[in-house]
């Protein structure tokens, strides 16, 4: 699996580290922000495969980073994070594409599975965009 371009958007700092700190040691390229106000700021700059994105922050909320993030990384897969699994917010993020909502806590393998189920479909995506050429 060829390693992803992550980005980690949490105001909880210690969500954002271990994330960071998790995804990494699989091999990843991680970045991570603590709000959507400078998590679109760096998507002005750079590409991501997968967005991992916390739903209930103050000023920019989750689902509405994604919508704007959306038409800035069309090909990302965004990964919601929750610790209100019963909120609308979490029902528009799915609405705008999410791939699919995380509730707090989470365990680290369920990240670990999601990660690997993401680079399998990458993988099969390219495979396929070779040979269609």
């Amino acid at each position: 699996m060829r390693p992803l371009r992550i980005l980690v958007v949490d105001d909880e700092q210690s969500v954002c580290d271990l994330l960071r700190e998790t995804l990494a040691a699989q091999g990843h390229l991680v970045d991570t922000e603590t709000s959507g106000a400078l998590a679109l700021e760096r998507t002005e700059h750079r590409n991501y495969d997968v967005v991992f994105l916390d739903i209930k922050m103050p000023g920019l909320n989750g689902a509405e980073t994604l919508k704007r993030m959306r038409q800035r990384l069309p090909g990302a897969e965004f990964i919601m994070i929750t610790g209100y699994a019963a909120s609308e917010l979490v029902d528009e993020s799915l609405s705008y594409g999410a791939f699919v909502c995380l509730s707090k806590p989470f365990s680290l393998s369920q990240v670990a599975e999601m990660m690997e189920d993401l680079g399998r479909d990458q993988e099969s995506e390219a495979k396929l965009e070779i040979r269609s050429r």
